[in-house]
């Protein structure tokens, strides 16, 4: 039997980006709470150790990390497991023992790919990004391996590539934005010191919260499941 063709619009994403992080609100604020003051303290005691990085402005959360040193590269591989049981938590899927590694890999080899076609032009980077947005939520939630959650997702994506990439590119230009209100809020933040790191941090933060919720969102609306995926740990 063929598949169904659910197409959404850019308002049903960002609603149901609304509804999950109303949902699962504590699991969220429980990782912000860990991960905001894990990242500066980390990018503090890289730049006071010479470990490399100590800040350079605010950005998405692997070039914050990978501008911030050994102890954030750390403090990044933390947060992806994290990241990995927030997913189940939003799936409903208490027990991810076993994931965590896979769901690295596949957190690894979004990021070069996406990196990748970011670097002949930024279209290119929102089109890969939006075809494998669902990757991760499927690959928690269906047990998938890692290429073939790659593969599921561009394939549930087909169809609504369009909308997809501007709900992208709109969390893109909110987080520039944030991060530019901060800049002109606070100018250290570009010198770095402990409220500059924080700057970062939380900026750094939401972003990754935003993308992982959009993911989330975004499949469940494409597998036609509506608020069934909505978490009942809240």
């Amino acid at each position: 039997m063929a598949d169904i063709q659910i197409r959404v619009r850019l308002s049903d994403l960002f609603g149901a980006l609304s509804d999950r992080l109303s949902a699962n609100r504590r699991a969220v604020l429980t990782y912000l709470a860990l991960f905001i003051p894990a990242s500066a303290i980390a990018s503090g005691l890289d730049a006071s150790l010479d470990l490399g990085g100590g800040g350079s402005g605010t950005a998405d959360s692997f070039g914050y990390y990978r501008d911030n040193g050994l102890i954030g590269l750390i403090v990044l591989i933390a947060s992806v497991a994290a990241q990995c049981w927030l997913f189940g938590q939003m799936l409903g899927k208490a027990d991810m023992s076993g994931r965590y590694l896979g769901f690295l890999g596949l957190a690894i080899v979004s990021f070069l790919g996406v990196g990748v076609a970011t670097v002949f032009f930024v279209i290119p980077g929102l089109f890969l990004g939006a075809r494998w947005l669902i990757a991760p939520a499927i690959y928690v939630d269906q047990g998938r391996g890692v290429f073939d959650a790659l593969g599921e997702s561009w394939h549930r994506t087909r169809g609504n590539t369009g909308p997809v990439m501007l709900a992208l590119f709109l969390v893109l230009v909110m987080i520039v934005l944030a991060s530019g209100a901060l800049a002109t809020l606070f100018p250290f933040a570009e010198r770095g010191g402990p409220l500059g790191y924080l700057a970062e941090a939380v900026v750094s933060e939401v972003f990754s919260i935003a993308l992982l919720t959009l993911s989330v969102a975004t499949y469940g609306l494409l597998s036609g499941q509506g608020e069934e995926l909505a978490s009942v740990f809240d």
